[in-house]
């Protein structure tokens, strides 16, 4: 999948909340925000997240594959919605 092999860090913006099923919305771990996050990392990476508030943080550390399948579908989701269409 090279056409996903590198992603800028930071350039994925989420406005809406991320749900995890019997989880809730993921929240800043700073200032428990649940939108205005924004996401880097690359195809397999642990998605790295950013709040407006300045904290970096992995969210679902505690479960890699969790982690890389959220940073998975937000790089497939970044890249529909840069193509034309």
């Amino acid at each position: 999948m090279d056409e996903f092999e590198l992603l800028d860090p930071w350039s994925i913006e989420m406005l809406a909340p991320i749900v995890v099923a019997g989880e809730g919305p993921m929240a800043c771990p700073g200032c428990a925000a649940v939108t205005g996050f924004s996401a880097g990392g690359r195809w397999g990476d642990l998605v790295r997240m950013r709040c407006r508030c300045g904290r970096d943080w992995l969210p679902f550390e505690d479960d890699p594959e969790l982690s890389r399948e959220l940073m998975k579908e937000l790089i497939i989701a970044a890249q529909s919605e840069d193509r034309p269409g």
